[in-house]
């Protein structure tokens, strides 16, 4: 796609989620922190605390994300790079199957036993 096509289907897209989706979007907090575990867009400073990441590192990751394990125990839950099956990893939790062009839809459940991949 090219910009103006780009353009194109976000428009089209807001129109057909409407104001009220839109604005609970936008609205969201970028990340989601419980006991040791992270919830995130895209990925993390790896040597940065969560609270302090910046919105930028958040929605679209950061170059040591995948390189380098966090010092603090902190594990990250994460989508945005898509990954053949969901996995954990050196402090990482990736859940992004590509849904859009695979078809594939993954969500990670937390519970008392351990993590469980919920595949649509």
């Amino acid at each position: 796609m090219r910009g103006g096509e780009l353009t194109a289907a976000r428009d089209e897209m807001v129109k057909r989620m409407g104001n009220a989706q839109v604005d609970w979007l936008q609205t969201m907090p970028l990340f989601y922190e419980t006991g040791n575990v992270a919830i995130v867009h895209a990925g993390a400073d790896p040597v940065c605390p969560i609270a302090q990441q910046s919105n930028t590192v958040l929605m679209w990751g950061h170059p040591e994300f995948r390189k380098t394990t966090r010092p603090d125990g902190i594990w990250v839950v994460h989508g945005h790079t898509i990954v053949d099956e969901p996995m954990v990893k050196n402090g990482r939790i990736s859940v992004d199957t590509g849904a859009y062009a695979t078809g594939r839809l993954t969500a990670a459940r937390f519970g008392t036993d351990g993590i469980e991949f919920i595949r649509a």
